[in-house]
């Protein structure tokens, strides 16, 4: 196994033999023959223990075992202990999910904050097979069927081609030592059951079947890769994006025979789960939406709209500008004021403002729903939400809008149209002219 392994760094992961990494070390058998494989290779890397406290004093024990490993031979290693209970109460997570959570957000802290260049998992073929098996149970789309992914950014997980028996099998014939968790004979959670009692069943009923599954799951990702391509032709036909918004032509994704699955891949990554109720959103009023826990997509005419939640904080940001000389930013885009000569233009990215009427502290903030002003040359009063959607404002975009005021009034519906109340009076004069650029 170990010339197999050596052999699979040069073909698939030579950035391992190239850089220093982590291992996501339990003390059980697969990240102790993981780490005994890299410690034979001559790789530079260091443990990365997580303590989650669900087993009693067993779980200190394992601590214990993995910092005594790493002591004996040399290696760094980093330990962290999670009050999991706890955080998953919190969070409304199951035991399980919380555990992953904390784990994985405690790895991408330590890459980010050490000089390591990846972290790689003891995931094996058998967690592959009944990856595949759970997904199927839950009706998932091919991509769930593709197994585990060999590479995930930096989390690498090469011992993906070797099955649990392999790795069991080198273990004992190098004598190494690990912690067996007394909760992986259990058969109340849904992976161990299918560890236990199904996939026992098909390794003895099948010939080869690891190497007949795991040629199955190579082919499944080709044709995952080669659906990846297709939808990528789609998206650029059919949509517009941005950093901040997904734009998606109803029209064009209308041509296409099963518009409902072209949304899902379009979509998949943006938290949503009732499907039939999106594809409703296409015959929608313009304005009726649906939410996920990270996204909101919405009609706006002859489009779907989806951009990311706001965080509320964010949503309710004011900036305040003290003096002519403050410059602030606002949506990577800078603000700043100068002292000027009137000039004629049409830029929306301009506004000119008498001084006689500006009047310190200013202040930069999302509109809201009742605000009111008088766009330039009228002398009444009008909600800057309907003057926004007069001038075909998509609904996302108006709920994102900056306003500048003072104290009582709005000055300038930033990058659309000043107050009336705020206009030059005499051409000739100085006035304030307010710049939206980017930096």
């Amino acid at each position: 196994m170990l010339s197999e392994f050596q052999q699979l760094l040069s073909d698939q992961f030579p950035e391992l033999k190239e850089s220093s990494f982590l291992i996501a070390c339990s003390g059980g058998v697969d990240s102790m023959v993981l780490t005994d494989l890299c410690l034979k290779s001559h790789l530079d890397f260091a443990l990365a223990h997580c303590n989650f406290q669900l087993r009693e004093n067993e779980a200190d024990k394992d601590e214990a075992f993995v910092k005594d490993y790493a002591h004996q031979n040399k290696v760094k290693i980093f330990n962290q202990t999670f009050d999991t209970h706890a955080f998953a109460e919190k969070e409304k997570l199951s035991i399980q999910e919380a555990a992953r959570k904390l784990r994985y957000t405690w790895f991408k802290e330590l890459l980010k904050n050490t000089k390591y260049d990846y972290l790689i998992t003891a995931h094996h073929l058998n967690d592959s097979i009944e990856t595949f098996m759970i997904n199927l149970f839950r009706g998932t789309g091919l991509a769930g069927l593709t197994g585990i992914p060999d590479k995930n950014d930096k989390i690498l997980r090469p011992l993906l081609v070797f099955s649990r028996a392999q790795i069991e099998d080198y273990a004992n014939k190098n004598e190494l030592k690990w912690k067996e968790d007394v909760t992986n004979a259990s058969t109340k959670y849904v992976r161990n059951a299918i560890r236990h009692e199904v996939t026992p069943v098909l390794e003895k009923q099948t010939p080869q079947f690891y190497a007949s599954f795991l040629k199955t799951l190579d082919h499944l990702k080709a044709d995952q890769n080669l659906l990846n391509d297709y939808i990528s032709q789609i998206k650029a036909e059919v949509c517009v994006s941005d950093k901040q918004k997904l734009k998606i032509s109803i029209e064009k994704l209308k041509t296409y025979k099963n518009e409902k699955t072209v949304l899902f891949h379009l979509l998949k990554d943006k938290g949503f789960k009732s499907w039939d109720n999106i594809v409703d959103l296409l015959t929608a009023e313009t304005g009726k939406f649906k939410k996920s826990h990270t996204h909101i997509l919405m009609k706006d005419r002859e489009f779907l709209i989806c951009e990311k939640l706001q965080d509320k904080l964010k949503a309710d940001e004011v900036i305040e500008i003290n003096s002519i000389t403050d410059k602030v930013c606002i949506d990577g885009y800078q603000i700043t004021l100068n002292k000027t000569d009137f000039e004629l233009n049409n830029y929306k990215n301009q506004a000119h403002i008498n001084p006689k009427k500006l009047n310190f502290p200013l202040f930069l903030r999302k509109v809201k729903s009742n605000d009111k002003f008088s766009p330039l040359g009228m002398t009444s009063r009008k909600r800057v939400w309907d003057y926004l959607k007069d001038k075909k404002v998509p609904v996302l975009d108006r709920k994102q809008q900056w306003v500048l005021t003072d104290k009582t009034n709005i000055i300038w519906v930033v990058g659309h149209q000043i107050d009336e109340n705020y206009k030059v009076l005499n051409k000739d004069q100085k006035c304030i002219k307010v710049v939206l650029v980017k930096p």
